[in-house]
């Protein structure tokens, strides 16, 4: 094991996408919008689009200037350990060292014996035994009977991947890497340099992974070879699920022993810490087709991690099988790569969820996926959002990055008070796989989730017992199950088809001393896949069974201590908050976090059992805030209102003496007054505004004739299909409104506009570009002498590249180290028109319509007309701002009396990122969260005031997904903006149509989403 368990990270980490051609001003300059926003450190993530070969000279020198300029800022730098993912290629260095080094998986044919060929990666053949029953190994130059039929056992290899379960394959892979990162930058290993991320490390996906190194380290461990079971994983026989648990046992301690602790080591040797994720975390079926189990590779990693996409909870097995690892073993930190797939729209209320829901089941560090280097092309649909300078809430995500950080660094002290131990199902797991019939699995999956759901909604501590870990590091002292630094008194065995022979010893030793073991399922039935009469009559005699409700739980776990209760304002039990209490020396902390996202405020009480100081910690800064407490019977109670995804820190102190307190500091009572500020709001400045022009009719040159309007990306797809370089014309159309009068200068941007020849109505543009939009790739120019009312008519004129590099090609049997570095040489993209100007749609109904919260529009044209003067705040896009990105700024006046002692500003469900309030001149605060309240008693007067609302929104409507037939998908990938079901659509677990694509455009509200509501307070004098 290794044995750091230091503080490897101050705070909040991008994952930043090299995606382009790398340019070190460029690279400075971005570095420098990371420290204003309070990132403390980058992943320098290689990925698809990259133009700089990867590892080259040219590379080393742009990571040797970002390392400068974060060392001169006093960042982090991080390095990433792969030319896009899964880790363990080199981009390609490892395989091409041949087939040895290259991934391998089992084959089997059964055929007759004379059409039998046996080439050099045949391993073994077989003959159905009848009298036996199963497939008896025979050796492969014998001579076998002409009726007979043979099972023909060989290896297939990748040649694009690395074989991860041999140590000297994974030994080349560090050489070109890690070695080459040492060579040139190990003086800043440990300072500037923290760390490696590894991205999804995996064997031959949904196969049976193959080594000569496996063969070998199998028959040490079993005492018998390996090949001589391997038709009981494929063929129901007597000894199948033993063979079933020694296989995958076998090969995920190779994977470990190969892959991951060996690259941990080597970051322990070097001073690095080794982070990242594994593949395929989430589920028992899916470690066991990439990974074997997940647990025992975090023994190996200085800080564990995890990969959680799109905007959504799942699961709470994910991220506890890390944070279990790290609990047990000490370290401090756990890592996730997260907000990846959530697309565009994700604002920081929802990314605030997602790290609640984090926070509070043990993740400590955040690996903010994703910031783009570059949006060009195909890099703007790299599952969104791009967390970087390009967003229009770029300078206020120090707000939410300010919040993580003070989060992040109160879950860190103290200790985590898990008490309570699941036996992880993984080796039940092994005994029954089989990739084609997968219920089994399946059922034990969902038994061990809803067991976990359960505890956490009981509020209960818990961690995870991986029986590779426990027969390394349990033991049991004293009446405690202790698996490295933490200690159980009770142990829950989920649904569970087998234990370890080791892990059945140990809980024979824990019951004998008294510990307390429960059944939350079925009795284990075996001892590594083999049927046991002592694991049943000691479940039998030893095990308490129960079914897992609350009620049955509650009485199992009233022995378990617990120094609080959470229950609703009726004293019963409340669902969906997740509990995060750690102990330090003097003071508990606990964070809960109310994991639904409904409109039903919570009001809950929290008692302590003993006499207790009692504070809120404020989530920006850090403030504490008493909190009114009683005392009854011995207890400290409080009561305190928790909205549906919000979530609290308290931080308790033990007083010497349980005093009899009288309710006290008992917040002062007010009546209140309202009125909604509702009807038109003044526009306080002009906006600039966006049109995307995704549609365009096609033809090729010398053809005539003009082809149907095509989407953009789906006009790539067509051409680049062709495999040929082509000239090519394509014309977008919008339409312009008699009224309007552009008062400064109307653009139209996009990206290789010096490459192209451009008209607007037949005239060819002229004059120089006027700078660059949104991203260097998108240039803008003028076109404002060149357009006229009515339809106008722009032509773009360019060469196609179709033709491609054979590693790039991108068919279906492309592996994904292929398909993640892929770019087309030419990317077609949507053209886009600036100005001040609102857009509206020819023959079209505009409204909010199912999907719900969504606005539709039917158009084959847009219209451009003026700016309105006034507006309705609740929702704009619908009035004129379809495409919008940016800040609005809207006034109102009112009038107050001078009568109340506080004014507070509220609003309910706004759909905009963050709102920042200005009343008479003076900035009342911004805020981007629950609860959406400003006090305005120190900026109001009395008379006439003027209330100003500044909302900043996402890049949601500019760069979509327009036509996705969910209006506003949850998990976004390239292939939602197509319209075509991709890999990202299996994970959400619907079952999509294959063609997803609408003709109506869908886009999300902008605005405040009620009326703004005015309370004017008066206090209640005694």
């Amino acid at each position: 094991m290794i044995a750091s368990n230091r503080i490897w990270t101050r705070g909040n980490l991008s994952f930043w996408s090299w995606n382009d051609k790398l340019d070190k001003t460029e690279i400075a300059r971005q570095l420098r919008e990371f420290k204003t926003v309070g990132i403390h450190g980058v992943f320098i993530h290689a990925r698809g689009g990259l133009q700089t070969p990867y590892m080259g000279e040219e590379w080393m020198d742009a990571v040797e200037s970002a390392i400068e300029e974060a060392k001169r800022m006093d960042m982090e730098i991080w390095l990433y350990d792969e030319d896009a993912w899964p880790s363990g290629f080199c981009g390609g260095k490892v395989p091409s060292e041949g087939e040895r080094y290259q991934q391998k998986w089992l084959c089997h044919e059964a055929v007759d014996s004379e059409r039998l060929q046996l080439t050099d990666r045949s391993l073994a053949c077989y003959i159905w035994d009848a009298t036996d029953g199963r497939w008896q190994q025979i050796p492969m130059e014998t001579g076998v009977n002409e009726q007979s039929q043979v099972l023909h056992v060989y290896y297939d290899t990748n040649p694009y991947y690395t074989d991860l379960l041999d140590p000297d394959a994974v030994a080349c892979f560090i050489g070109h890497t890690h070695e080459k990162y040492k060579e040139r930058f190990g003086q800043e290993f440990g300072r500037t340099i923290r760390g490696v991320f590894t991205d999804e490390p995996q064997y031959a996906v949904g196969k049976w992974p193959w080594s000569p190194a496996l063969a070998a380290t199998f028959e040490a461990v079993r005492g018998y070879g390996l090949l001589s079971i391997l038709p009981a994983l494929w063929f129901d026989q007597e000894g199948s699920t033993k063979a079933k648990h020694d296989y995958w046992h076998a090969v995920t301690r190779q994977f470990v022993s190969s892959f991951t602790a060996q690259i941990g080591l080597w970051c322990e040797k070097n001073g690095l810490c080794f982070t990242g994720h594994m593949a395929a975390e989430d589920t028992l079926s899916f470690q066991i087709s990439q990974i074997g189990a997940a647990m025992p590779h975090y023994e190996w990693m200085q800080m564990p991690g995890i990969d959680h996409l799109g905007l959504r909870l799942t699961r709470p097995v994910l991220i506890k099988q890390a944070a279990s690892v790290a609990r047990q073993l000490g370290r401090k930190q756990v890592l996730a790569e997260t907000f990846g797939c959530s697309g565009w729209g994700a604002d920081f209320k929802d990314l605030k969820w997602i790290t609640d829901w984090q926070l509070a089941l043990g993740v400590n560090v955040q690996c903010q996926h994703l910031a783009s280097y570059s949006l060009r092309g195909a890099r703007k649909r790299d599952y969104p959002p791009s967390l970087s300078w390009h967003q229009p809430w770029w300078r206020d995500f120090d707000l939410f990055n300010q919040y993580v950080t003070n989060r992040q660094n109160a879950l860190t002290s103290g200790t985590a008070a898990a008490n309570i131990l699941i036996i992880h199902p993984i080796s039940s797991a092994w005994c029954l796989y089989d990739p084609d019939r997968l219920h089994s699995v399946r059922e034990l999956d969902r038994r061990f989730g809803d067991l976990s759901q359960l505890l956490l909604d009981m509020q209960r501590e818990f961690d995870y017992g991986d029986e590779m870990l426990l027969s390394k590091y349990g033991v049991v002292e004293q009446g405690w199950l202790k698996l490295g630094e933490s200690r159980y008194g009770l142990v829950i065995l989920p649904a569970l088809f087998s234990l370890e022979k080791s892990t059945f010893e140990l809980l024979k030793r824990f019951a004998a001393q008294g510990g307390k073991v429960i059944s939350a399922g079925d009795y284990p039935k075996c001892i590594e896949g083999v049927t046991s009469k002592e694991m049943q009559e000691w479940c039998d005699e030893h095990v308490e069974q129960m079914m897992p409700t609350y009620k049955t739980f509650e009485r199992a776990l009233a022995g378990v201590p617990s120094t609080y209760r959470l229950a609703d304002a009726r004293g019963r039990q409340v669902k969906d908050v997740i509990a995060h209490h750690r102990m330090a020396e003097h003071e508990e902390t606990l964070f809960l976090f109310h994991s639904q996202r409904d409109n039903a405020y919570r009001n809950m009480s929290l008692s302590w059992d003993g006499a207790y100081e009692v504070w809120t910690v404020d989530a920006i800064s850090g403030e504490r805030i008493n909190c009114s407490v009683t005392m009854e019977e011995g207890r400290t109670l409080h009561t305190f209102t928790l909205r549906p995804g919000e979530s609290v820190l308290f931080i308790a102190r033990r007083k010497r003496e349980a005093l009899a307190m009288p309710a006290t500091n008992r917040k002062p009572e007010f009546l209140r007054s309202s009125f909604e500020l509702g009807g038109t709001w003044r526009l306080a400045k002009q906006y600039m505004n966006a049109l995307t022009l995704d549609r365009c009719r096609y033809r090729i040159a010398g053809e005539e004739a003009w082809s149907d309007p095509y989407d953009v990306l789906h006009l790539q797809e067509l051409l680049a299909a062709r495999r040929e370089r082509l000239d090519i014309e394509m014309e977008f159309s919008f339409a312009v409104q008699s009224d309007y009068e552009p008062k400064q200068a109307l653009f139209l941007a996009g990206e290789e506009l010096r490459s192209c020849s451009l008209s607007v109505n037949g005239q060819a543009i002229s004059g120089r570009m006027g700078g660059e939009w949104l991203d260097p790739s998108i240039e803008k120019i003028e076109i404002s002498p060149y357009v006229r009312c009515g339809r106008n008519s722009i032509v773009v004129r360019r060469p196609f590249e179709g033709r491609m590099e054979h590693r790039y090609l991108d068919d279906a049997g492309a592996f994904e180290t292929e398909r993640n570095r892929f770019v087309h040489k030419t990317e077609l993209e949507s053209m886009y028109l600036l100005g001040y100007f609102e857009t509206a749609a020819e023959n079209t109904v505009t409204a909010y319509s199912s999907p719900k919260g969504i606005v539709e529009v039917s158009a084959k044209t847009f219209v451009i007309r003026s700016q309105s003067t006034e507006y309705l705040i609740e929702e704009l896009t619908s009035q004129g701002l379809h495409f919008f990105q940016g800040t609005v700024s809207l006034e109102k006046e009112f009038m107050w009396d001078g009568s109340g002692k506080r004014a507070i500003l509220r609003l309910m469900e706004p759909a905009s990122c963050v709102i920042r309030v200005d009343v008479n001149g003076m900035n009342a605060g911004r805020i981007a969260w629950e609860p959406y309240e400003w006090d305005l008693s120190d900026t109001m007067k009395v008379g006439v005031n003027t209330i100003t609302f500044h909302l900043t929104g996402t890049l949601r409507n500019l760069l979509g997904p327009h036509h996705h037939y969910m209006g506003d998908p949850f998990f976004v990938g390239p292939s939602t903006f197509k319209g075509r079901r991709g890999w990202e659509d299996a994970l959400t677990g619907y079952a999509h149509p294959e063609v997803m694509w609408r003709e109506r455009y869908g886009f999300v509200p902008f605005g405040t989403g009620h009326s703004p509501v005015l309370e004017i307070l008066r206090e209640i004098r005694d």
